[in-house]
């Protein structure tokens, strides 16, 4: 087994990882089970990770952080905008 694959492997597990809540809080239209702060830090170790893959040229990191950061960065849009409803 190359690194390479086991680099694909471990992308595609850990970045649709998420889906089954992500779908969830869609379905449901409530993201109050998902922590803003969790959602800043985890994004910015997502873009942390992104920026390492660039820098190392390792294709599995660069690709699967940016799809992560694709998909959560909508999410966390959606979660400030719906805690500024709650408060406003």
């Amino acid at each position: 087994m190359s690194a390479d694959f086991l680099g694909y492997l471990a992308g595609m597990i850990t970045t649709f990882s998420g889906l089954p809540q992500l779908l969830t809080s869609y379905r449901r239209r409530n993201l109050s089970g998902l922590d803003l702060r969790f959602l800043v830090l985890f994004l910015v170790g997502i873009s942390l990770w992104t920026i390492y893959g660039i820098l190392i040229d390792s294709k599995p990191i660069i690709i699967f952080n940016s799809i992560t950061l694709l998909i959560w960065i909508p999410i966390l849009g959606l979660k400030i905008r719906e805690q500024r409803a709650e408060r406003g």
